[in-house]
């Protein structure tokens, strides 16, 4: 009777520390997977920050700049300032001239458009409107200027490219230009 007990709790004891075991295999394999899933994710997400970065440098070199002269209206009273410093301009300042033809110091808007790539006041995306786009399947930054032109030059369509309204992108700030299939067909043409 006793040797009975005795196979009943080896028996008992060795199934609970293999259920025991299978578990911790399968918490650990999924550990292992969630972290590198994290870490796949979070140095894609580095790499296109920095290709951002990078085309936001890019274009802040094609965005034009001036310096304040007497005769101009920035310093002739009408109260203008740096939206983004709230400081009035000053003689001998460099603004730097969106294309949505707000102003600001050079000093202060830089920061801003590398970090943000929009305008502060109408949030005018400065990467779109210089032709850098994202393009999802190839993770990479495109400037499609030439792509554009070819594209309206060549075909019957009579609206320039432009973003799909309400696309959501899988990372935050990054919008997909989406060619037609006519328009594509033009391309290889």
């Amino acid at each position: 009777m006793e040797n009975s007990f005795s196979d009943v709790i080896q028996t008992s004891v060795l199934f609970v520390s293999i259920t025991f075991i299978v578990l911790m295999i399968i918490s650990l394999t999924w550990l292992v997977f969630y972290y590198v899933q994290r870490f796949r994710y979070i140095r894609t997400k580095d790499k296109l920050t920095r290709k951002l970065g990078n085309a936001a440098k890019k274009a802040l070199s094609k965005i034009p700049t001036k310096t304040i002269k007497m005769d101009d209206k920035e310093v002739q009273g009408d109260g203008e300032c740096c939206a983004v410093c709230i400081e009035p301009y000053k003689l001998s300042e460099t603004l730097r001239i969106l294309p949505c033809r707000h102003e600001f110091h050079k000093n202060c808007i830089d920061p801003w458009l590398l970090d943000h790539r929009t305008c502060p006041m109408c949030k005018m995306d400065i990467l779109k409107h210089y032709g850098f786009v994202f393009t999802g399947s190839q993770e990479s930054i495109l400037q499609i200027d030439g792509l554009e032109d070819h594209i309206i030059e060549n075909s019957n369509v009579s609206q320039p490219l432009s973003p799909r309204r309400g696309s959501i992108s899988p990372l935050p700030e990054i919008r997909a230009i989406v060619i037609s299939n006519q328009q594509v067909e033009t391309l290889c043409f």
